[in-house]
């Protein structure tokens, strides 16, 4: 898996609010590593833009036991650009790749590794990180 370097830390969001999804890992590794694109979810969503991954504090071992062995759990780990959130059937070819199996699902671009992981409770669906996550994600390096 190929490490990318992580960037100086993002201004915060007009109006403040960060959205975060907790995903399990290995995914949600892979997809901070620009390795998966698409996310699949059971729902759709509006929302475009920065969206704040964090890694489930459970692996998907049934998944793919090696790859989640040594992934970090339970953090905010980077931010993507969420660009597009499509019925399987609509998802362009470009966008396809080994893991897409829909229902819904969310396109992911850009990602943007934290330096140093911050240890978070994740939420079901898409949450707003707190004032305190906000400023830790944002914070100068």
């Amino acid at each position: 898996m190929s490490k990318r370097k992580p960037a100086a830390a993002p201004e915060p969001q007009v109006g403040g609010v960060e959205y975060a999804l907790t995903i399990r890992q290995p995914w949600c590794g892979l997809s901070m590593a620009a390795i998966k694109i698409v996310e699949n979810r059971s729902w759709s969503t509006a929302h475009r833009g920065r969206l704040w991954l964090h890694s489930a504090k459970t692996a998907d071992n049934v998944a793919r036991p090696s790859l989640a062995s040594d992934m970090t759990l339970g953090s905010i780990l980077g931010y993507v650009e969420l660009v597009e959130c499509l019925e399987i059937g609509k998802v362009p070819k470009r966008w396809r790749d080994q893991w897409i199996n829909g229902p819904w699902c969310w396109i992911f671009k850009r990602p943007v590794p934290l330096r140093m992981p911050i240890p978070a409770t994740g939420k079901l669906g898409l949450w707003r990180l707190t004032a305190a996550q906000i400023a830790a994600v944002t914070a100068p390096i």
